[in-house]
């Protein structure tokens, strides 16, 4: 069930990672405010993981590892392909990727919690009266740092959310030349839609 009224814009507006490594980001306020115009739900919080999945990482390595050329339109026999050294470099960042942390609180009335959280349970989402609020607040959503590479044109991004009884998870190449931010989806390296239930 992918919910594509779902969009976080990525934008680079604020600066709430001053504390952390650079990242060109999420519109928090516009991602609320576009759940308000769906069934006009109002949510308090916003969820989102500390950390990256870690399983979905070696299973980006490993992919890796075994290919350089990646579909740009499924089915169409278009690929975009990488370099031995920029495989190799990719790999090592995503290696860096498994003990990388985001701080609590990156964004207003949002709330962390660690990946392994969301499938051990569900025990921090609350009880919601409505359907529509039950779908759309209890989102959370999971990303990583872009690893930017070939002089910062593109750059790899890990991406998921999780829905009350199904994840989906990404790790797409996106094109950043013009903006150096990840709107733009190139290719895909790995993706998968798991079942919670």
């Amino acid at each position: 069930m992918k919910q594509k009224f779902i969009l976080i814009i990525l934008i680079s507006s604020f600066n709430l990672f001053s504390s952390q490594e650079k990242f060109d980001y999420f519109d928090i306020p516009l991602e609320m405010k576009s759940r308000e115009s769906y069934g006009n739900v109002k949510c308090d919080s916003l969820y989102y993981t500390k950390d990256i999945h870690g399983e979905s990482i070696d299973q980006a390595i490993e992919i890796l590892t075994k290919t350089n050329k990646f579909e740009k339109d499924h089915g169409k026999k278009n690929y975009f392909s990488i370099s031995r050294s920029e495989r190799e470099y990719l790999i090592s960042e995503l290696n860096k990727l498994k003990t990388f942390v985001w701080n609590d609180y990156l964004f207003p009335n949002s709330k962390a919690l660690y990946f392994k959280d969301l499938i051990i349970g569900r025990g921090l989402i609350q009880n919601f009266p409505t359907e529509e609020e039950k779908l759309m607040c209890s989102i959370v959503y999971s990303f990583s740092k872009p690893i930017y590479f070939r002089n910062n044109k593109y750059a790899l991004l890990f991406y998921a959310e999780t829905y009350e009884d199904h994840q989906s998870i990404n790790f797409n190449i996106y094109d950043v030349n013009s903006v150096r931010i990840p709107t733009e989806e190139l290719a895909s390296i790995y993706h998968t839609n798991r079942n919670l239930k």
